[in-house]
């Protein structure tokens, strides 16, 4: 959301739609999110 927030403006909602992480060596490694983001649009003049 942080990145997103770099180049969309007005985040409204997240949504969570699928999450996963990586295991390797019988330790959780990275951790994956999918997300929806709903966001206002401003149209340039």
């Amino acid at each position: 959301v942080r990145t997103a927030a770099q180049s969309l403006q007005d985040l409204r909602i997240a949504e969570v739609v699928e999450q996963d992480l990586h295991i390797e060596d019988d330790a959780s490694i990275t951790y994956r999110v999918r997300l929806k983001l709903s966001f206002k649009y401003h149209a340039e003049a």
